[in-house]
């Protein structure tokens, strides 16, 4: 029986206390909702004095304690007798769409009908980031519009704090000020590397106790400036190329020769088959041997073509190359020749 009595016991203590939590929660939201129907009569009594400074701070404190769209209504029209034509368009426009009970229709319509005649009437602030570093961000009044850059936002009248900040960039601490209606205000928002994020490169290193080495053209701080100075070559690479090329279309142009005197072969080894130059298409043999002849013709062509104008080439690239005395250029040639049984090709590409 001790064991039942103890599980008895816990439970009643747990159910003391969570009524004991309840009443207290009840007494303090009965607490706030009474002091917030306080300052929302104080509100309305201070619209009626057109005092809507005060009004709208009382307003404000009574949404805050207890939440009500009846109050946001009343505080549009504070804000919008008090100039504040984009804080009254905003609080319209939440009415309107978010009042959705039934038996406030007609303020929801009257909200937005507010709404709809204080927008051509807005004015707004642009702002412009052309490069943003990587981390912008921008707050305006505090709050964080990074994600509005580049667009068209209302702002009530008045100066407004523009603070924008990123890694590796000072801060930027700017004022606008919005006037009139029916304005826009662009703001560029441009921020500066700080010093400390300067590549090494931009700053010359300090010797000599501090002095900095001068860099080329300045005439400051002593030291000479630097020049660039001209290496000569005995000779240009481009003469070896050259010599090189015309050896390599020499050789191919020798081995042109060879496929000429093959083709050749083939060609009289074929006429000793057919003697007056018809054969039948069954003799296989004498086909093989005219196939061959004509196949080595060809390579034996192309192989002289492609040696003459590598030679061509290579005396070119030897009687331009630069003498003593000349910056040497960067040059580079590469040869590919190809050949096989039925085709030749000759690849020629460099820099010159």
């Amino acid at each position: 029986m001790k064991p039942r009595t103890s599980r008895l016991g816990v439970a009643w203590l747990l159910t003391v206390l969570v009524l004991s939590v309840a009443g207290t929660a009840d007494a303090q939201r009965s607490a706030d909702v009474t002091e917030a129907n306080a300052y929302f009569q104080r509100g309305l009594a201070l619209l009626k004095a057109k005092n809507y400074v005060e009004a709208s701070e009382a307003l404000e404190h009574s949404q805050k304690l207890n939440p009500g769209w009846g109050t946001v209504f009343n505080l549009a029209l504070c804000y919008r007798l008090s100039g504040k034509l984009a804080s009254a368009w905003a609080a319209y426009r939440d009415v309107a769409q978010h009042d959705v009970t039934p038996k406030n229709r007609e303020r929801r319509n009257e909200a937005d009908r507010q709404a709809k005649e204080l927008e051509p009437r807005l004015s707004r602030l642009l702002l412009v980031a052309n490069h943003p570093p990587d981390g912008l961000v921008v707050r305006l009044d505090g709050v964080d519009v990074t994600g509005l850059l580049g667009t068209e936002n209302p702002v009530d009248n008045g100066e407004h704090k523009l603070h924008a900040s990123a890694p590796s960039h000072d801060d930027l601490d700017s004022t606008a000020t919005i006037s009139g209606e029916g304005k826009t205000v662009t703001v560029s928002i441009e921020l500066i590397r700080t010093q400390a994020s300067v590549a090494p490169s931009d700053h010359p290193p300090p010797v000599d106790g501090g002095h900095p080495i001068a860099p080329p053209g300045d005439s400051g701080g002593g030291t000479p400036p630097i020049k660039e100075v001209d290496t000569e070559t005995p000779r240009s690479r481009r003469a070896t190329y050259g010599v090189i090329v015309a050896a390599s279309g020499g050789a191919l142009f020798a081995t042109g020769l060879v496929f000429g005197q093959l083709a050749s072969s083939k060609w009289s080894a074929a006429q000793d088959e057919c003697p007056e130059r018809i054969c039948s298409n069954a003799d296989a043999l004498n086909h093989g041997l005219v196939r061959g002849a004509r196949a080595r013709a060809d390579i034996s062509t192309a192989l002289l073509i492609g040696g003459t104008a590598a030679i061509g080439i290579g005396v070119v690239l030897f009687i331009s190359a630069p003498g003593r005395g000349t910056r040497a250029r960067s040059t580079a040639l590469r040869i590919a020749p190809r050949a096989s049984a039925d085709a030749v090709s000759l690849t020629l590409d460099g820099r010159f």
